[in-house]
C-alpha cells in the first residue's frame, strides 16, 4: 500500500470501516468481549492512519533525499580542486 493512487487510500479507509462494522456487531452479539475488543478499535484505527500517512508522505513533493547522488564524484575520480 505505498503510492500515489488516491484508489488504495479508498480501499484502506474501506477495509477498516468494514472489519470495524464487523467488529461492533460482533460485540452486539456478544457484550462480554467489549474489554477484548476494545484495543482492536485503536489497532484497526492506528493502522488505517498508518497507511494514511505512508500514503501523504509518498505524494509530498519535497526532495526528502537531497542532491542528486548520481551527479556525485565518483571514488576513483580525483577530487575536485586537487591538483594532478
Amino acid at each position: 500500500m505505498y503510492g500515489r493512487n488516491l484508489r488504495q487510500l479508498l480501499v484502506v479507509w474501506g477495509t477498516a470501516l468494514l472489519f470495524l462494522v464487523g467488529l461492533y456487531r460482533l460485540e452486539l452479539r456478544i457484550p462480554a468481549l467489549h474489554d477484548i475488543l476494545l484495543p482492536m478499535y485503536w489497532l484497526v484505527f492506528g493502522t488505517a492512519v498508518f497507511f494514511t500517512w505512508r500514503w501523504v508522505r509518498a505524494r509530498g513533493r519535497g526532495d526528502r533525499r537531497g542532491p542528486d547522488r548520481r551527479n556525485e564524484e565518483r571514488r576513483s575520480d580525483p577530487p575536485a580542486g586537487a591538483e594532478s
